[in-house]
């Protein structure tokens, strides 16, 4: 018999990690700001920003593969709706419901909420479709719902996350600088505030008269 040496693999390269996933977390200012160090600068993140982005892009990478995932309420909602409020929803239920909102009507000016974003499970979602349509109005009766999808999924969003101070420990740090990397990301949160800002180790010696 013949030996036969093993068949010799070549080992998967390491993932590179990415910019936010490189940094080393020093911790977070006020429960709102994640402070991190990189080789020659410290890095400040809104994690409020930070999130609201991530979560604008999964809305919308949801929405352009077939729809946002949702979820079906336990108990349905019922919500009380103006004329305008009414004839705005009909005309633009199947875009809400892309966007994982589903509205039935339910007699007179009244509609019921059975389904919502996953993403915004257990928030007042009565009060945030009524945002929504507040937004539809704003554009007028002629506006097509395309044009004004970013902007809707922006207010889905920010209204998904946690707002003002919220501690996070190290993993969910962590995770979060993952999840940045990760996501078709953006300097800017979906409303326009930076992210993140750069403190080069030239502006703090500067600052403390050390050039």
């Amino acid at each position: 018999l013949s030996y036969q040496a093993p068949a010799r693999t070549t080992a998967a390269p390491l993932p590179v990690a990415g910019y936010f996933s490189s940094l080393r977390v020093i911790g977070q200012f006020r429960a709102a700001y994640i402070i991190c160090e990189a080789e020659d600068r410290l890095v400040v993140i809104d994690q409020h920003a930070a999130y609201e982005r991530i979560r604008f892009e999964q809305l919308k990478a949801g929405f352009g593969t077939g729809g946002v995932e949702s979820q079906r309420l336990l108990l349905p909602e019922t919500i009380e709706l103006s004329f305008a409020e009414a004839d705005t929803l009909q005309r633009h239920q199947a875009g809400l419901l892309a966007m994982g909102f589903e509205l039935e009507p339910f007699g007179g000016q009244t509609w019921r909420l059975n389904a919502v974003p996953r993403i915004a499970a257990g928030l007042d979602c009565s009060s945030l479709v009524r945002d929504l349509l507040a937004e539809l109005m704003e554009q007028g009766s002629r506006v097509h719902f395309d044009m004004v999808r970013d902007d809707l999924l922006a207010r889905v969003a920010c209204h998904s996350v946690v707002r003002g101070s919220h501690p996070l420990d190290r993993h969910q740090i962590e995770a979060l600088l993952r999840d940045m990397d990760s996501t078709d990301f953006s300097a800017y949160c979906p409303h326009g505030r930076p992210v993140s800002h750069e403190i080069s180790l030239k502006e703090l010696e500067k600052i403390f008269a050390r050039l």
